[in-house]
Order: structure tokens, then C-alpha cells, then sequence
């Protein structure tokens, strides 16, 4: 089977913002919760641990395992592809998800 790659799906990519500028464009004040796949073949676990350092570092909490107090926070699912297509994976995911929604204090359950 051949599959055409056309020029706008390319160009999509070249559309996303650097790290710096994702960074610095959420408000410090917003949760972010970061999940990937330690096999996800599409993006590499490395750029989420980048990501997510990046965040920790513009919020003060440089170096830190967790949260650091700063409402960020990397789940990595061991063994997960990039879809998470394995419902052990998934439901890792979707846990981390209800976590991250009950504790908001928005969120009344």
C-alpha cells in the first residue's frame, strides 16, 4: 500500500510551538499533566522529560521528582505506545486523569 504524505500534514508539524514558548504561553496558575509511553516510537519519552523539566524550571521547581508544589507532572506509562492502545496502559492514563480532576479544587464530585 502507498500512502501519499501531503504537504499541509507535513507543514502541520513545522506549525508547533518551541518549548520555550509553550512554556511561557500557560499560565502558571494551570495544571498540566504530561502522559507518555516509555515505547511510544512517534515522540520520544525524552522530549516529554525535556518538556516537563522545562515546565518545573519556569515555575520555580527546578530538578524536582514531583509536582514540586507547581501543578506539574509527568505519568509515564511503562511499555505504552504512543496511543496507549493497551487498556492497562490506558487505564494508567485515565487514572492519573481522574487524580488530576478530583484534586482540582474547581471540580466539586
Amino acid at each position: 500500500v502507498m500512502w501519499e504524505l501531503h504537504r499541509g500534514y507535513l507543514e502541520s508539524y513545522t506549525d508547533f510551538p518551541d518549548t520555550q514558548t509553550m512554556v511561557e504561553g500557560i499560565d502558571r496558575n494551570v495544571k498540566i499533566l504530561l502522559i507518555h509511553g516509555t515505547k511510544d516510537r512517534s515522540i520520544p519519552l525524552e522530549m516529554a522529560e525535556g518538556l516537563h523539566a522545562a515546565f518545573l524550571k519556569h515555575r520555580g521547581a527546578a530538578g524536582s521528582d514531583s509536582d514540586g508544589g507547581v501543578g506539574v507532572q509527568l505519568v509515564t506509562v511503562e511499555g505504552g505506545n504512543h496511543l496507549l492502545s493497551s487498556s492497562k496502559h490506558l487505564d494508567k492514563a485515565l487514572k492519573a486523569i481522574r487524580e488530576l480532576v478530583t484534586d482540582s479544587e474547581c471540580v466539586r464530585v
